[in-house]
């Protein structure tokens, strides 16, 4: 099965859900590291052909001292991305 790497609009229902998603893990949206000052970016989505469902990835280069990435799952619904 082959994928497609979509993005999400930050406008989007899907965006809001994503990271509130990644808040109700972690507690905060951003998770500020003191000393690197990186916090989670996001890296984009990966949608199968299905047309079911798609993974928003999530990366932070210092959480908690240490490389983090947060994977939420949501219904595919193609309006909710760019280009």
């Amino acid at each position: 099965m082959n994928a497609s790497i979509l993005f999400l609009s930050p406008d989007s229902d899907t965006w809001r859900a994503a990271w509130a998603a990644l808040q109700r893990k972690h507690g905060c949206i951003e998770c500020l590291c003191a000393s690197s000052g990186e916090v989670w970016q996001y890296m984009g989505s990966v949608a199968q052909d299905d047309g079911v469902a798609v993974e928003h990835q999530f990366r932070h280069r210092s959480l908690n001292g240490k490389r983090a990435m947060f994977r939420f799952v949501s219904a595919l619904n193609r309006d909710h991305y760019q280009g």
